[in-house]
């Protein structure tokens, strides 16, 4: 243990993530070990390997945010967007600021089809960065999973407006255009 955490403060974190796999092997009981362990994987981008002691870490201090935070983009990055969801659901009520973590569990919540959470995720994720073209399109998605096509049309418009190079959003825009049977804007967006 000793050892990975001076391997870790030289940045040096697959390695340190190596000796706290070797330290829980001879004593797993050795306090703060899983919670080394885990963020050391996650620094060396060993996201798969970041989850086990993340989840042990978590299981014994469920108010952990900051073990939540990575265990919850961990599973993100290992598109588990299930447990992304699952594990960052507590924060519902007061939402970190953090823009990556919220843009991790918005789409998480898109793609497990919780529309009506994922808009609030994304909300404030547009208050704090309205000039983010991925952040109106993944916006404008949670909107037409709710059937709110106007709406959903106009943060893929926004999207474009920042980015007009964006192939996901005049895709997204012709497939609602097809909903509402508009078939020749629908055309023109699956041309774009």
């Amino acid at each position: 243990n000793d050892l990975g955490v001076m391997r870790a403060k030289n940045s040096n974190f697959s390695d340190a993530a190596e000796l706290f796999k070797q330290a829980a092997a001879w004593k797993p009981a050795l306090p703060g070990l899983y919670r080394n362990w885990g963020l050391a994987a996650y620094r060396a981008q060993l996201y798969s390997e970041a989850i086990p002691p993340l989840e042990r870490q978590l299981a014994a201090s469920p108010d952990d945010n900051f073990v939540r935070q990575l265990l919850g983009l961990s599973y993100f990055l290992n598109d588990n967007f299930v447990k992304t969801a699952e594990v960052l659901q507590p924060f519902l009520k007061a939402p970190p600021d953090d823009p990556g973590l919220l843009l991790a569990w918005g789409t998480s919540l898109v793609r497990t089809r919780q529309s009506e959470q994922a808009t609030q995720i994304f909300r404030r994720l547009l208050e704090q960065n309205a000039n983010n073209p991925t952040v109106h399109f993944f916006l404008g998605q949670a909107y037409a999973q709710q059937k709110d096509y106007s709406n959903a049309l106009s943060e893929f418009r926004a999207a474009l407006q920042i980015d007009s190079h964006l192939p996901e959003a005049h895709y997204f825009t012709g497939l609602v255009h097809l909903r509402q049977s508009d078939f020749e804007s629908a055309a023109a967006e699956f041309r774009a």
